[in-house]
């Protein structure tokens, strides 16, 4: 039987190619054993595994409505339905605003530019304690609870991991799922702290930034799971890359637009080249025949070139070209390795219960049942 994990790298807006490839594996039936994320791949892969009160393919096109009308966002490029100010005063306002949107919006452009004009009017007057002394401008996302089910989360029947980088040990840190369950929202705060945007996520006596500040793609730490035999490393299991971070490189070098244009390539270009030279690093010591090798199977999107210069924007339109063109790679990847990855269960995102093989053993883990 087919095992397999996948990888999932950071990205804010661009992520809708992530969300779109894991939608697209999902409806062909498939899985994976194991969820190692990053930064916003964290989000992704709890809404594939842990989606609240939606399946996961609706939870998964739910992150196409982050996006803002562009009537709205040619005039304010701001991500203002994604960050959300620092303060007592922000979780009221936003529910406050939900109550006067409609709740159908779809295939309406008058109601989606309605809706994120109300989202945009409630941004801009929820009041903020943000000072020259405070730690960041955002608070950490308040609303983590209204969609993911960290319950879900707990009978997931396969492998979580999240990572965060730790001040005081000057350390990256793997969070476990028995480990994220502890306290889920305080290790998904830190597994997306970025600095400046968001606080230091504190947890017990510890304080983290989220992972990418140091390695967008943690690919060290996935080698140590491998080692110690949390991930199989046997030829019958197969580690999928899903990388949008790669992509990126195609439309960051660029004359910016405007000021907040050009503050989005000053924070994504650094992520994107330190990315890009850690997966360097990674490939050169295995052909350099590191005690164990690790082959990375990558998930390739086919971005065009017109959408090149959007790929940092908040914008509905270009969130939902996004999400086809992962929708398309997903499918793509299924036509060409579908068979290395595990079946699903119906209705739900664990792989399908292992078959003990001649001797007890189940095939891809060595472990006897």
């Amino acid at each position: 039987m087919a095992t397999a994990t996948v990888v999932l790298s950071g990205g804010a807006p661009n992520g809708a190619l992530t969300a779109g490839a894991l939608c697209a594996i999902y409806e062909r039936g498939k899985t994976f054993n194991t969820f190692y994320t990053a930064v916003a791949g964290a989000v992704f892969g709890l809404l594939t595994v842990a989606p609240k009160n939606k399946d996961t393919v609706q939870a998964l096109n739910h992150v196409l409505d982050r996006g803002i009308h562009r009537d709205i966002y040619d005039r304010i490029p701001l991500g203002y339905k994604t960050f959300f100010k620092s303060g007592p005063f922000t979780k009221a306002f936003k529910h406050f605003g939900d109550l006067i949107k409609f709740e159908d919006e779809k295939g309406s452009q008058s109601r989606q530019l309605y809706n994120d004009w109300v989202d945009l009017w409630i941004s801009a007057v929820t009041p903020t304690f943000v000072t020259p002394m405070s730690k960041a401008v955002c608070a950490p996302f308040p609303f983590v609870k209204d969609f993911i089910d960290f319950e879900s989360l707990r009978t997931f029947r396969g492998d979580f991991y999240m990572n965060a980088y730790c001040i005081e040990t000057r350390q990256m840190e793997v969070f476990d799922k028995a480990t994220i369950l502890e306290d889920p929202e305080a290790h998904f705060h830190a597994a997306l702290a970025f600095p400046f945007i968001y606080p230091p996520a504190r947890i017990g006596a510890k304080n983290y930034y989220e992972g990418s500040a140091v390695d967008p793609l943690s690919l060290p730490n996935l080698l140590d799971l491998v080692k110690r035999k949390r991930v199989p490393d046997d030829g019958d299991h197969t580690i999928v890359l899903i990388d949008v971070l790669g992509p990126l490189g195609q439309g960051l070098i660029r004359q910016p637009r405007h000021l907040l244009d050009a503050y989005g390539i000053s924070i994504m270009t650094p992520i994107w080249a330190l990315a890009r030279t850690q997966l360097e690093i990674f490939e050169l010591r295995q052909k350099c025949k590191e005690d164990i090798r690790v082959e990375l199977k990558r998930l390739q999107f086919e971005v065009p070139s017109q959408l090149w210069d959007a790929m940092t924007d908040w914008r509905r339109d270009v969130l939902h070209e996004l999400f086809k063109v992962g929708h398309a790679a997903g499918d793509r990847f299924c036509d060409q390795n579908g068979d290395l990855l595990p079946n699903r269960v119906p209705g739900g995102p664990s792989p399908e219960p292992p078959i003990p093989a001649a001797g007890g053993r189940i095939p891809g883990f060595g472990k006897k049942v």
